[in-house]
């Protein structure tokens, strides 16, 4: 059965599924290591048979791919080091999916319905708690590991878990659903549609999670004022647009305290009142970042080590900005190693969606350009070269413009 199904399909599947709901078997009363110790190493097995099985039919390897492969590298070697196969093993699969998408058709292989069911899962969670505390208390919140502190969240106006142990974990999972929503899903009834993708945003904002709120209005506006090629129609929307944005934020910053209070902007009121004040809204990762660049100045070339930040600082947690964590553990070598490729594929992509060519599947490219974009900023915050749900996703979206790329290479060569 195994030898009929599509590989590369399935590894995609399985790895995405794991990546966005296998906090289940570490962070539950499902929790089994055994199980989790399963999941990667599925993950590592299905990886090499691909790499195997698909990757000997790559005749060329496409630049874009070709510049990933330092940073890649160096990451996985060092895991290797390490003795870290769990962490090798996510790394890995990042690297054969940019690998062999260049010769399969990945945009049909990506399971996309996953991002709509995971995110319908997460946005009933997070209404059955709002709307029914005592249900959600009584049948749902024992299940977590971290019961007392979801439940402190929810109490203290913080942000609603729902069905996931993490606010960050709900967020990201809503954000992706988005991507789907805008870019995959059918628009056979425009209110409905409209009215859906609000209900999505509006449950992202009750998180809690302040920049993953901000990034879920914004990032949406970058792929729109990037991809459209019709200038006059995008310069129409663009003010009307931002006189619309700053319209809103006058009447947000008007009634701060007000807001301060609300389920939905309450967190990030609080924060412009903490502002105000002059308070650090940072949730101490100042702190964290000044850690970060003091161990940095112990090996600035090649830092001191993949996932060292820790052991090195004796920080209870990661740094919060990638950028710095990987300046941190893999120095001015490994950043650079990260921003030209992040930076280059970033470009193309915009230039690809730009041009007059794919037109039958901009709405997957503009899915990548989607995910990129919120990868881009939320690392500025956030620990995406940490959470395999955040790195893993944003390589999927990087084999689809490999993807692209190497259908070009081939129609150009065949046209000779």
């Amino acid at each position: 059965m195994f030898a009929k199904t599509n590989k590369f399909k399935f590894l995609l599947s399985f790895t995405i599924l794991f990546c966005l709901w296998g906090f289940f078997l570490q962070e539950s009363v499902y929790s089994n290591n055994f199980l989790v110790y399963v999941g990667f190493l599925i993950i590592l097995f299905l990886s090499i048979i691909v790499l195997m099985t698909k990757g000997q039919s790559v005749s060329r390897i496409n630049k874009y791919v070709f510049m990933w492969l330092p940073y890649l590298l160096y990451t996985m070697a060092a895991l290797l080091l390490q003795t870290d196969v769990e962490r090798f093993s996510y790394w890995f699969v990042c690297f054969v999916i940019i690998l062999v998408a260049q010769n399969e058709k990945i945009s049909g292989k990506i399971p996309f319905k996953l991002f709509y069911y995971s995110g319908i899962v997460c946005l009933v969670g997070m209404w059955i708690q709002i709307i029914f505390p005592d249900f959600y208390n009584a049948y749902f919140l024992d299940i977590f590991n971290n019961s007392q502190t979801i439940k402190n969240w929810a109490q203290w106006g913080y942000g609603y878990a729902g069905f996931t142990c993490q606010l960050g974990m709900t967020s990201i999972i809503l954000v992706y659903f988005e991507a789907y929503y805008l870019y995959k899903k059918q628009k056979q009834n425009k209110f409905l549609y409209s009215v859906m993708l609000l209900l999505i945003i509006i449950s992202i904002f009750l998180t809690g999670k302040r920049i993953l709120s901000l990034i879920a209005v914004a990032a949406p506006l970058v792929v729109y004022v990037l991809s459209d090629t019709n200038i006059n129609r995008k310069r129409r929307n663009i003010i009307i647009g931002a006189i619309g944005i700053i319209f809103c934020f006058g009447i947000f910053l008007a009634n701060l305290e007000t807001l301060s209070t609300s389920r939905v902007f309450g967190r990030i009121a609080n924060s412009f009142l903490g502002i105000q004040r002059g308070d650090d809204i940072s949730s101490n990762r100042n702190e964290l970042s000044a850690l970060a660049l003091e161990a940095f100045k112990q090996s600035p070339a090649f830092g001191v080590g993949v996932n060292q930040f820790r052991v090195v600082t004796g920080a209870y947690t990661d740094v919060h900005n990638s950028f710095l964590q990987v300046l941190c553990e893999q120095g001015v070598i490994g950043l650079l190693f990260l921003l030209i490729p992040m930076i280059r594929c970033y470009l193309k992509t915009v230039s690809v969606l730009k041009s007059n060519e794919y037109i039958a599947e901009k709405s997957v490219l503009k899915f990548s350009l989607f995910i990129q974009t919120v990868f881009i900023l939320y690392s500025f915050t956030g620990n995406t070269i940490i959470d395999r749900h955040c790195f893993i996703i944003y390589f999927v979206s990087i084999g689809v413009l490999s993807d692209f790329i190497s259908q070009k290479y081939r129609k150009e060569v065949n046209s000779r």
